[in-house]
């Protein structure tokens, strides 16, 4: 049976996926979490289940994801991730263990900057865990042969995207922030 959402419901569906492939990468003994682009705080809220001794700080722009997001996570600041201050919110340098962006770095005007001035708060053994669409996909480059380039209300061709990358882009995107890139991996869709 097919079903459809309204756009208020399918926004608050988009803001409340658990994204496993990121899940799956967090390491299960951080102290300190920070994600940018934390929607309602639901990777946040299955990660402290399996790490309930991590704090989890979330950043989001969007107002009523962001106040669901403060009833799951240890700390939720409502504002452009761009614009804040990881010193101002409580954060120490030095202290961040894994810095998340599950699908956010698209849609950003400068995402270089922000990696670059958020790796400055990573740990000594600090990671980053990403998700950020390819598109190089080939059903994207399909389409393109065929003179398609279609929007859509998510995935590659979101229309809400405002910077693409290609395997090697992402992999300058971190370089020019003075982080190596370990592994990357493709996400499968059913």
């Amino acid at each position: 049976m097919d079903w459809v959402t309204s756009p208020a419901s399918a926004d608050r569906e988009y803001h409340d996926r658990v994204n496993l492939d990121l899940l799956k990468l967090l390491p299960l003994d951080a102290r300190l979490i920070v994600e940018s682009g934390c929607g309602t705080g639901a990777l946040g809220a299955e990660y402290a289940r399996l790490n309930p001794a991590a704090t989890y700080v979330g950043i989001e722009r969007d107002e009523a994801a962001g106040r669901r997001a403060r009833t799951r996570l240890a700390q939720v600041e409502i504002a452009d991730v761009e614009e804040v201050d990881l010193a101002a919110i409580g954060i120490e340098r030095g202290t961040v263990d894994c810095l998340v962006y599950g699908d956010v770095l698209e849609h950003l005007l400068d995402p270089w900057q922000l990696v670059a001035r958020h790796a400055e708060w990573l740990s000594p053994n600090g990671i980053v865990v990403a998700c950020i669409p390819n598109v190089q996909h080939w059903t994207v480059l399909l389409n393109l042969l065929a003179g398609e380039w279609r929007y859509a209300s998510e995935g590659l061709l979101d229309r809400t995207h405002l910077r693409w990358f290609t395997r090697e882009s992402i992999i300058e995107l971190f370089g020019t922030a003075g982080l190596t890139v370990a592994a990357m991996q493709r996400r499968g869709f059913s």
